[in-house]
């Protein structure tokens, strides 16, 4: 009632304002108390507080990534730099948000630094950034095409020990990629464990040989668009091909792949890496006759 009031003596009181002054003084009345009307902005809740806890004991850190890893901006790596701390412990560090508990997920020293890595989902990247003030970086749009085709060398032979394969990686998209080739190759053998098969005949699956690697030397290769690379390999690493008729051969390889402004071999930031790389499987089929 008070305010309905006051609203009326100031409508009077501006109509006979008009008559001696400018129509600019009544604006600003009227503003006024609108302004008066919607009251004092509601208050934000400021982000929850985070900490960074080892065992127990909270730890300063100095300095903090949220890196996008998948291309759907939906899963997150943070990364925290301790310096100046020469063990960890068996104790399991976690950031602590709120009432939310976030475990390390794996954690390393680079010289002087200890790096500190926590994988989360989107939700939890965003109030993390914005309660640890750093910027949430999403990946950019991806896209890189590979695909891929798949031969024998030469004629193939029943009971051979060897049978080899060429396996054509083509560059089918519009920018330039860099490919990690190699890398799985510390086994036994030798073998590529970048490639994956599946071998039929007559419409039935053959064993294939399982074979574990621990990782090997690899070297990044830039593909241009429209640009290929051969990779050749030995199908009798995976399976041998006993008896004489026709075979269908399926290959899959996944590739390390970086986009065109990585250079190998240049320091990355931390989390840059895989950031950037994206892990692209490639898939290439044919059919062969053995004699």
């Amino acid at each position: 009632m008070i305010r309905w009031l006051g609203t009326k003596l100031l409508e009077a009181f501006a109509a006979e304002t008009m008559k001696t002054k400018p129509a600019h003084l009544l604006v600003a009345l009227l503003a006024a108390c609108s302004s008066a009307d919607r009251g004092p902005p509601t208050p934000q809740a400021p982000p929850a507080q985070v900490r960074l806890v080892v065992g127990e004991r909270v730890t300063p850190f100095d300095e903090v990534r949220v890196l996008s890893v998948d291309d759907a901006n939906q899963r997150f790596h943070v990364y925290l730099a301790l310096r100046g701390t020469s063990e960890l412990g068996p104790e399991v560090p976690a950031l602590v948000m709120g009432e939310r508990r976030i475990p390390v997920t794996s954690h390393g020293r680079t010289g002087e630094v200890y790096e500190l890595l926590f994988q989360v989902e989107r939700a939890d990247a965003v109030q993390l950034a914005a309660a640890l003030a750093t910027n949430l970086i999403e990946r950019p749009p991806w896209t890189a095409r590979l695909c891929a085709t798949l031969e024998p060398i030469g004629e193939l032979r029943a009971g051979a020990e060897r049978l080899p394969l060429r396996f054509t990686l083509l560059n089918s998209g519009p920018v330039a990629v860099w490919f990690l080739d190699g890398g799985r190759q510390r086994n036994e053998l030798g073998r590529d464990n970048r490639f994956e098969f599946e071998v039929t005949r007559d419409g039935a699956p053959l064993e294939l040989r399982k074979l574990f690697d621990f990782g090997g030397i690899g070297v990044y290769r830039r593909l241009e668009p429209g640009q290929s690379h051969v990779l050749e390999l030995d199908l009798a690493h995976w399976c041998r091909l006993e008896r004489a008729g026709e075979y269908a051969i399926a290959g899959r390889y996944t590739a390390d792949v970086m986009p065109a402004q990585y250079q190998p071999g240049e320091a990355l930031p931390m989390g840059g890496y895989a950031h950037l790389n994206h892990e692209v499987a490639v898939p290439a089929q044919t059919t062969v006759t053995v004699r």
